[in-house]
Parts: C-alpha cells; sequence; structure tokens
C-alpha cells in the first residue's frame, strides 16, 4: 500500500515554544504510516531530527514557498500539508503568511490571534488595511472599529478581545482545519470556512512517577512558561500576599520557571508585598529540572485570562507528573475533571488563591489525590497513539 505523504510546517526544536515540543513528540508516531518531511522558516534546528525524518526550510518570499516539494492534487499517493498556527509571532509569523499562499489543513492552536495580528502589522508583515477588511468580513462594522482603535493604541477591552477573536484572518486557503478544543471546534465549524476537526491535544509520556510519601515543610508551589500577563502571576502574587496577612500558617515557597519578558514591575510587586523570602525566579532550566519541581509541588499554577482559545500543554506537563493544579474557569479549562484540577472564576484570585492554600495546609494528601486524578485523565484521553490515528483520519479524506 502506497504510505501517504505529510508535509508538517512547524517550529522546531530548540525553538522555545511548546508547539516545538509537540511536534517533537509526535514525530515518531506519524512516521510509523507515513512519509514525513519537516518544514521550517528557522535556519536551524536539532540535528537529531534529521535521524527520522527530512527536514528543510521554506521561504514565504518566494512565489513557490516549498518549491517542487509538494506535488499536485490528485498524485500517486495522498498528500498534504499541515500548517500549525499559535499567538506567538516569533514562531508563526512566517506560517500565517505561508497558510495564505498554499493549500493546507490548518492546525490551529489558538482561536484569539488579535494580539498576533496587531504586531504583525506594527512588523509590515500584514497590511492595516487587510487586516481591518477581514474584521470587517467576518464581524461587521462592530468588529472593523475595534480593530481600528487598537491598531491606534487605544487597546482593546476584554469584552472586544473575547468577541472578535480573529483566528479566521489565519485561515488562508486551508481546505481543513484542525482544533483541540470543543469551543474552537464549534467556532470554526459556525463558520463553514472550511471542514472542521476536532482531536485532544497529545502528550508523550512515560511510566507513572506519583508521590508516596505525604509532603513535609511549607506548601511548593509553581508556575511555569512564558509569564504573559495573561498568565496571572501578578494577581498570583497578590493572592499570597493576601494569604499571609491573614493566615496563622503562612508557610509556602513560591517558584517560578520560565520567561517573565514584558513583566518589568514583577520584581518590584515581589518587593513592595514583603515576599522576596517566599519567591523565587529560575528562568528556563532543563526540562528534568522542571519536570522534577512540578512533580514535588503541592500546586501548580496554570491560570489564564483571558484564554486564547488553547488547549495547555502546560496542564498535559503538570498531569503527566501527577501534579495538582489549579486552573481559571473559562474556556477549555472549565471542562475539565473537578477531580483532576482546582478551578477559580477570573479574577478571583485574590480571595480564592487564599482559601485554596488553607485547604492545602489542612489536607496535605489532597495534592496527592488530585495529581493522581489528572494521570489518569491524561492517559485515558491525551495519548500520542490517538492523536497520530486522528491525522491519519484527515489524510485518508484528503486523500
Amino acid at each position: 500500500m502506497t504510505r501517504p505523504r505529510i508535509h508538517w510546517v512547524s517550529p522546531l526544536p530548540p525553538a522555545g515554544t511548546e508547539i516545538a515540543q509537540y511536534s517533537r513528540r509526535l514525530l515518531p508516531s506519524l512516521t510509523e504510516w507515513a512519509d514525513v518531511t519537516l518544514w521550517t522558516d528557522a535556519e536551524t534546528w536539532d540535528p537529531r531530527l534529521e535521524e527520522l525524518t527530512e527536514v528543510r526550510r521554506y521561504d514565504t518570499d518566494r512565489p513557490d514557498p516549498l518549491g517542487q516539494a509538494v506535488h499536485s492534487p490528485g498524485g500517486a499517493r495522498p498528500e498534504a500539508i499541515f500548517i500549525h498556527i499559535g499567538n506567538n509571532i516569533d514562531h508563526h509569523a512566517a506560517a500565517f503568511r505561508l497558510a495564505r499562499k498554499v493549500k493546507s489543513c490548518l492546525i490551529l492552536h489558538d482561536t484569539a490571534l488579535l494580539h498576533f495580528l496587531n504586531e504583525l502589522v506594527a512588523r509590515g508583515q500584514f497590511r492595516a488595511t487587510q487586516y481591518i477588511a477581514e474584521a470587517y468580513r467576518w464581524y461587521g462594522p462592530g468588529g472593523a472599529a475595534a480593530i481600528h482603535k487598537g491598531l491606534a493604541g487605544e487597546g482593546l477591552d476584554p469584552i472586544a478581545f473575547a468577541a472578535y477573536p480573529m483566528w479566521e484572518a489565519a485561515v488562508g486557503q486551508a481546505s481543513a482545519i484542525l482544533t483541540h478544543t470543543p469551543e474552537a471546534y464549534a467556532a470554526v465549524s459556525v463558520r463553514g470556512i472550511a471542514r472542521a476537526y476536532r482531536l485532544d491535544l497529545p502528550h508523550a509520556f512515560g511510566p507513572a512517577r506519583p508521590r508516596d510519601a505525604l509532603p513535609e515543610g511549607p506548601l511548593r508551589l509553581v508556575q511555569f512558561g512564558h509569564m504573559s500577563d495573561n498568565r496571572r502571576l501578578e494577581p498570583i502574587l497578590q493572592g499570597l500576599s493576601a494569604y499571609k496577612a491573614r493566615s496563622v500558617r503562612p508557610n509556602f515557597a513560591l517558584d517560578v520557571f520560565g520567561q517573565t519578558h514584558g513583566m518589568d514591575g514583577v520584581s518590584a510587586l515581589v518587593d513592595a508585598l514583603a515576599l522576596g523570602d517566599r519567591v523565587t525566579f529560575h528562568g528556563f532550566v532543563p526540562e528534568e529540572r522542571l519536570n522534577d519541581a512540578i512533580r514535588h509541588a503541592d500546586l501548580v499554577f496554570n491560570l489564564r485570562n483571558p484564554t486564547m482559545g488553547e488547549a495547555s500543554a502546560s496542564q498535559l506537563k503538570i498531569w503527566e507528573n501527577a501534579a495538582a493544579s489549579v486552573v481559571t474557569r473559562h474556556g477549555w479549562y472549565a471542562n475539565l475533571p473537578n477531580d483532576a484540577v482546582f478551578k477559580i472564576g477570573p479574577d478571583d484570585e485574590a480571595e480564592a488563591i487564599p482559601m485554596l492554600l488553607d485547604r492545602l495546609t489542612d489536607d496535605r494528601a489532597l495534592s496527592i489525590r488530585m495529581g493522581a486524578a489528572g494521570r489518569r485523565h491524561l492517559e485515558a484521553h491525551h495519548t500520542v497513539a490517538a492523536y497520530s490515528a486522528g491525522i491519519k483520519g484527515i489524510m485518508e479524506w484528503r486523500g
């Protein structure tokens, strides 16, 4: 039987985005049944990828960005281009332009692309007039006015952010769109722009390494990832300060792993809240060190407000390590099993965090029970094998 060919356009390791790691984890399973070519606009990539398959560069400034590598439809075997779109401009700007030039299956990791598109315009990579025209096309005069206001530097209020996510501007020539959340799938299906699919975001994981012993000492708290404003680090710090002020047992330590670029006030806030002896910033660390910190945490913060319409790879990593986490009760996170995550309402950190820490202090085994439930959910719903089979199904439709 003729093996299909997949052209996989994605950030690749060592790019500092979880989507690069997602592609790396998925590759061995895809190459079991398909010939895969990885495509990137980066000048370098992890050479170990080439032990598994071919890696090539694309150039969106060329009339034929992928050269002659992709054959025309109706060829001797099924062949398709999968283009990954997220909201990080450093890793997806070229993919956005590519999607507007070639027929593809778009893998939409985020539906809220307003900030991404605003930055594209600021960098001269997307015309403002075209952006506003897209907003008018999909959202009418209100959408066009909101986008114009945002480009003029007046900002976007949360209502406008939710009402005009603008993922439609990334669709380009897509004949199919793959999403990872029920909300994104519903939005794509209603538009009817292209055939819609949904698969649960995959995660590769080894044997479970649960914590059997009850933790001792201070509550161990962890926050990790790219600390943009929607990760709620500042409200988390304010919630910890409130807990410290009103609890008779405020024994905790917060370790922050990752990047806090663009959040220059965070260190000053830590000092102002007198949390300097409780909060440590580590920057990016090797994956095994991060996994070890998550595995031994009483609680991992994984808040999002606003949500970008994403399924959280961070949450899958937390569950991989059988850790307890707290999420914001909206979007994909709102529908996660109640026994697998703690949930708090948007903007409720100052009140909810102290109460949650009191619960964990009273029952140190609670985080172990929740982490175990999360690990079971991961194993049941987020396997690489199931996701790879879903990609194969899309290929069979296209073929």
